[in-house]
């Protein structure tokens, strides 16, 4: 059992942007490392070798349709082991996690569609996805303020729930900390300085 917290922070943005932003995210345990492919009409735009818990920088690109491809470390990308192919708009965000886990053949690609709109200075924007595999839904408490309850894995409450959702809250020092139901601590960031206009 392994868990990843990965807590970076950006401005929110003009959501009139023509430009769309794109990342990876390797999240799932026990794949090891691998090559990440994000191609247009067979232009390579981005190719990195990734290992569990890492979050690639954004990429801009123009809106269109775009394909996420995983190989084995120095692999074809004809020989993907894991595949998505995206349509954007101008003004999207979109982050393509990679979850689940080898040895339960649960491996996949799961597309994550963030909000970047323009907050107010006193306002932060933090988002959570629970990407931890056979383990209960999570309640999310800032400030020992429950906001969000029952945030499960993808696909725990249905084939439509994706396992992530975003928040505003007060931009200030916080301390966040992701509960399971009986009151089990399943992570805890203490004194967190959450920045105006900014995501997290």
């Amino acid at each position: 059992f392994v868990l990843c917290v990965v807590v970076g922070g950006a401005f929110a943005q003009d959501e009139e942007s023509e430009i769309v932003n794109i990342r990876i995210a390797h999240l799932s345990s026990d794949v090891g490392e691998v090559d990440v492919y994000l191609t247009a009409d067979n232009d390579t735009i981005l190719e990195d070798t990734f290992e569990f818990g890492t979050v690639s920088e954004w990429v801009e690109v123009d809106p269109g349709t775009y394909s996420v491809a995983v190989t084995a470390v120095d692999a074809d990308i004809e020989d993907a082991i894991l595949e998505t192919e995206l349509e954007v708009e101008a003004g999207d965000w979109i982050t393509v996690a990679a979850i689940g886990e080898v040895v339960k053949d649960t491996v996949t690609l799961q597309v994550l569609v963030e909000d970047y709109s323009v907050l107010d200075s006193f306002q932060s924007r933090l988002s959570v996805f629970h990407a931890v595999p056979n383990y209960d839904p999570i309640n999310v408490i800032v400030n020992d303020v429950e906001l969000i309850r029952y945030l499960g894995y993808p696909g725990f409450w249905g084939p439509d729930s994706d396992g992530f959702i975003s928040f505003d809250i007060l931009a200030q020092s916080s301390d966040i900390r992701l509960e399971q139901e009986d009151g089990t601590v399943t992570a805890e960031l203490e004194d967190i300085v959450l920045g105006g206009n900014r995501h997290y």
